[in-house]
């Protein structure tokens, strides 16, 4: 048949990443020292889960995802990956993998039918390309299923037209990267932000009467003595009270209409509210003086 599809880009695998993990929440079972195993799973279903697992001079990565690879490079290699400031880098972290860069690559149609059309394009410019190649191309090549490396290679290595034929094809790459691979990235930054986040902020031991200054949501625990930022870059503190379904209520103090309110918690919002708006965790920003409440 003759069918054709779109690459994936790696901005559709980032979204599509944080969609598939927007309800994920992160389990610690074993931390201790460059020894860690830490799982991240939605709750509600076993889908797109992923771990986690450290230990000296590797990271090993695995799932829902259809791969498993391990990373080796510094002795504590959360380290290695948080050098590239929260984004992915797959062209050199696939070179630290068991298998090198191989390993995390698949034949793409779309990589196919690219570097196909370079060479023909290449060829009309220098002037080896018969009258009418480009339609013979279309009809014989590019318009047919490529999405089988072999076939699509035997097509290319059968094409001949008025003479003209391409050469040392069995030397092109028509490979890139798994797109499961790109989400094992995705998984590695993120899980690592969440482990960071829980490790930063302290659960409190002994808290005082008739307060609940900690809350614990979607795997991470959140200090309610502390002040907190959302991605927009708002400042939220907790007003000592809960919702009716357990969530910390906090206010906006960067919000200018808050100062004209006489009753705070006539402008405040939940916690779990904001985070679901953002899906991310909210930042901690400094110590305050917590406001007594009822606890729940």
């Amino acid at each position: 048949g003759r069918v054709g599809r779109c690459r994936v880009s790696t901005e559709d695998i980032a979204a599509r990443f944080a969609r598939e993990t927007a309800e994920h929440e992160m389990t610690v079972l074993h931390d201790k020292g460059l020894y860690r195993h830490l799982h991240f799973a939605n709750p509600g279903n076993s889908e797109f889960w992923w771990d986690l697992v450290t230990w000296p001079g590797s990271l090993a990565v695995r799932g829902d995802m259809g791969g498993e690879w391990i990373f080796s490079r510094l002795p504590d290699m959360l380290k290695f990956f948080r050098s590239d400031g929260g984004r992915i880098n797959p062209s050199y972290w696939s070179k630290k993998t068991e298998g090198g860069r191989l390993s995390c690559e698949v034949y793409d149609e779309a990589v196919f039918r690219q570097v196909v059309t370079e060479h023909f394009v290449e060829s009309v410019r220098f002037g080896d390309a018969p009258r009418g190649l480009g339609k013979a191309l279309r009809a014989d090549v590019l318009d047919w299923d490529l999405s089988d490396e072999d076939e699509a290679r035997r097509l290319l290595r059968d094409f001949e037209f008025r003479g003209f034929e391409f050469s040392d094809v069995w030397e092109w790459n028509f490979r890139d990267f798994d797109p499961w691979f790109l989400w094992a990235c995705h998984s590695i930054v993120d899980g690592i932000r969440r482990y960071d986040l829980h490790r930063a902020i302290p659960a409190v031991e002994a808290p005082p009467a008739n307060l609940t200054p900690a809350w614990r949501h979607k795997g991470v625990l959140y200090d309610l003595t502390r002040d907190f930022r959302d991605p927009s870059g708002d400042h939220w503190r907790w007003l000592g009270t809960w919702d009716e379904d357990g969530s910390p209520q906090v206010v906006c103090l960067t919000d200018p209409s808050v100062q004209d309110q006489a009753d705070p918690a006539a402008a405040s919002d939940s916690m779990a509210s904001l985070i679901g708006l953002y899906h991310e965790p909210l930042q901690r920003i400094r110590p305050t003086v917590a406001t007594r409440g009822g606890g729940r």
